[in-house]
């Protein structure tokens, strides 16, 4: 999976800070370009400097493929993709150059490096066009996206901020140069580094109280600077209040460091509370001068949280009227047929059988008052086919099968709603493994059974057995020979693993992402409810395991199962997680539910 949002803003206020601390200008240009393509994967990077008498841009330096062709040549106004960003200055993405009329294919046939797409973003500082940081990629690879051109945008006023800087430095060096050559003007000059140093000043506060995030730079816990979204989280204090008092005693009122602190977790991402507000806190390392520091921001998530939660009770009752759905729909084919059973058998009886039961009370009360003949006459009007009393028992049977239908799908749904949850034993899976093998694909199968595992895991071993029988009849199933179905046991870095592998034919990509869906099946009617790995998803998870299910049409399907290693005294048996549909299925790594992998392209 790709970065999380707060990973990739991490990584753009590590940068940013790494081209910040920079002292001189090549040494900017060269660490913009390459944290620039380190941000965005890409192949090359150029920074451009625009020239704002002539409006031209110039390529001030160039990393990646090509570089040294490229390097000091220069773009009229307006040419190229870079000239567009400089003239309209807004970021733009072009993800196949080939469809781009800006796209300067001159470039291309002198560096030899064949252009596939584009991401570019003015460098704006005060108002002013700075030059334009510019990421490519090869034809071979796949195109930029959105994300990555956000990125980029987000690493830009940060490289602009540097780039003015280091051109402040630069013209007071040049002033320094000029007091040396002209002592007259002394005064003169010293005044205006002092303003040009001062302006600078100014321009750096600014950009950093326009952060719209609190961020403060702490030596240990003691505020040394800190922009106005800060002060504003701590109350709108005074800021002769707020420099040199520890970070805790500003913003919460404690004389301990808060719960969560970034500080005592380094290099992790942490949560904090301040008030009814949650926040996420990350901690970069800076040098003060020869002073180590750090400097902590701070992302307010408590909307996000508010919203996330809105969304999962949006979710669960999706699942609950999916799952409602599919058991009504699956209950209601059975019990058609045990009502239609039942109506044909009521008629059968009071066509059939009745009268013929008449008859023999008739005969037998003609029998009691010694009337033999009357009750012979009476028996010979009683007719029974036998037909109609084997095509009866034949629906009593049907009546039965859809019964029987009906108390397996309300055996699972007990199941899934953790009914008969049993008691959690640390048992080795092992045993368990081999008496379900030998239940489901014959006692024969259970020499054939790969037991590499040593670990112990703390299950209930009925439900457990269940689980694992659900996954190895749907791979009995998906072939024609048992000997085609393999499973194994191992230990790992995860916990205890059971693998089941099927040389099947595999399920469609398409398909996969369903697998465990309440009552989604593939088969036809009658031969599968579509609740076997849902029952055993909630069984795994229940007691803190992980389902797999990795599959390619034609090749066969494997299904893992990992529970984690048993390290102690037995402890209750966690509340099954509730049932997640299909479209919920991606959300892998943040929830645990389960990953589906469909085979490469």
């Amino acid at each position: 999976m790709g970065r999380t949002h707060e990973q990739w803003l991490e990584q753009v206020n590590r940068f940013a800070w790494d081209v910040a601390r920079q002292l001189f200008l090549p040494n900017v240009r060269r660490v913009a370009v390459m944290r620039t393509r380190e941000l965005c994967d890409a192949d090359g990077a150029t920074l451009l400097l625009h020239d704002s008498e002539t409006g031209a841009l110039s390529f001030e330096l160039v990393e990646g493929a090509g570089a040294g062709a490229l390097e000091h040549r220069r773009l009229a106004p307006g040419e190229g993709i870079a000239g567009r960003v400089a003239l309209e200055r807004a970021p733009l993405l072009v993800e196949d150059v080939g469809s781009s009329r800006d796209f300067a294919r001159g470039f291309d046939a002198a560096s030899g490096f064949v252009t596939g797409s584009i991401i570019a973003v003015p460098l704006i500082f005060d108002e002013r066009l700075l030059g334009v940081l510019e990421a490519v990629r090869c034809a071979e690879r796949h195109p930029f996206t959105q994300e990555d051109l956000t990125h980029l945008s987000a690493l830009a006023p940060h490289v602009a901020a540097a780039v003015q800087h280091l051109r402040t430095e630069e013209s007071l060096r040049q002033a320094r140069e000029s007091l040396q050559k002209s002592h007259d003007q002394l005064e003169k000059r010293v005044a205006e580094r002092t303003r040009l140093i001062a302006r600078a000043k100014q321009q750096w506060e600014a950009t950093f109280d326009a952060m719209q995030d609190p961020v403060v730079v702490l030596d240990g816990y003691k505020v040394r600077r800190a922009n106005r979204a800060f002060q504003v989280l701590a109350g709108g204090r005074p800021w002769a209040d707020i420099i040199d008092a520890t970070c805790h005693q500003v913003l919460a009122g404690r004389s301990t460091p808060c719960s969560g602190c970034p500080l005592q977790v380094p290099g992790k991402l942490t949560e904090v509370r301040f008030a009814d507000a949650t926040f996420h806190a990350s901690r970069s390392q800076v040098e003060l001068g020869d002073v180590p520091a750090s400097v902590v921001h701070y992302r307010d998530v408590t909307e996000q949280r508010r919203l996330a939660g809105r969304l999962r009770e949006s979710e669960r009752l999706a699942s609950v009227g999916q799952l409602a759905s599919g058991a009504a729909h699956e209950i209601n084919n059975p019990l058609s047929i045990v009502l239609s059973s039942l109506r044909l058998l009521r008629d059968t009886l009071a066509d059939v059988l009745m009268p013929a039961t008449d008859a023999l009370r008739r005969a037998h009360a003609a029998f009691g008052r010694g009337d033999s003949t009357q009750a012979k006459q009476v028996l010979a009007g009683a007719q029974v086919d036998p037909a109609d009393v084997a095509d009866a028992l034949e629906v009593i049977d049907e009546a039965v099968v859809g019964a029987q239908r009906i108390n397996e799908v309300v055996r699972s749904l007990r199941e899934l709603s953790r009914q008969e949850q049993g008691r959690a034993e640390a048992v080795p899976v092992n045993p368990v493994v081999q008496r379900t093998v030998a239940r489901v694909l014959g006692p024969q199968h259970r020499e054939r059974v790969e037991t590499g595992s040593t670990g112990r895991v703390q299950v209930v071993p009925q439900q457990l057995e269940r689980a694992l029988e659900n996954v190895l009849r749907n791979a009995r199933q998906a072939i024609r020979d048992d000997a085609g179905v393999a499973v194994r046991t191992f230990d790992d870095e995860r916990g205890v693993v059971v693998e089941v592998v099927d040389r099947g034919c595999g399920i469609p990509a398409e398909h996969l992402a369903h697998v465990f869906d309440p009552f989604f099946t593939t088969r036809r009617v009658g031969e599968g409810m579509g609740l076997g790995l849902t029952v055993t998803w909630g069984i795994v998870k229940r007691f803190g395991g992980t389902v797999e299910v990795r599959s390619e049409v034609g090749q066969g399907t494997t299904v893992t199962l990992v529970l984690p290693h048993f390290e102690g005294s037995v402890a209750p048996v966690a509340e099954a997680p509730e049932v997640q549909l299909g479209r919920y299925a991606e959300r892998t790594r943040e929830s645990g539910i389960f990953r589906v992998e469909a085979p490469p392209p």
